[in-house]
């Protein structure tokens, strides 16, 4: 697991490589993630957009940008979190993803960024 606290927002990742939908002799290797945010601070907020970068090892780079995440834009009171979970499609057995979210402070009005610290993909093949 990784987790990283910025701002009063605790991010935390956990990544599982997916074997039924993956296709190795294909170079189709699917994981899924696992994404936790906290809202450790006394204020409301919603989760507005993403942004990701996502590496394999041979070299590719794509990046994703949207509104929300998996179809919708949180709101997350103070001391409550939010949960869900999202897949990615690699052309390696290694990879990892990295990103941002931007926030809205709710009572404040403003605005504000997250950075989202790099989580790896790996096979648990190649773990040994």
């Amino acid at each position: 697991m990784v987790s990283k606290l910025t701002n009063n927002i605790k991010i935390s990742t956990i990544t599982r490589f997916n074997s039924r939908e993956s296709k190795p002799l294909n170079g189709i290797y699917y994981f899924d993630y696992f994404i936790t945010i906290e809202n450790n601070s006394d204020k409301p907020f919603q989760l507005l957009r993403r942004h990701w970068d996502i590496l394999d090892s041979i070299g590719h780079k794509y990046s994703v940008d949207g509104e929300g995440v998996v179809g919708q834009q949180p709101t997350i009171l103070p001391n409550e979190k939010y949960a869900y979970q999202s897949a990615c499609r690699l052309k390696s057995d290694i990879g990892l993803m990295k990103g941002k979210y931007l926030f809205k402070n709710l009572e404040e009005e403003k605005l504000f960024e997250v950075d989202i610290d790099p989580f790896r993909f790996i096979t648990p093949y190649r773990l040994n």
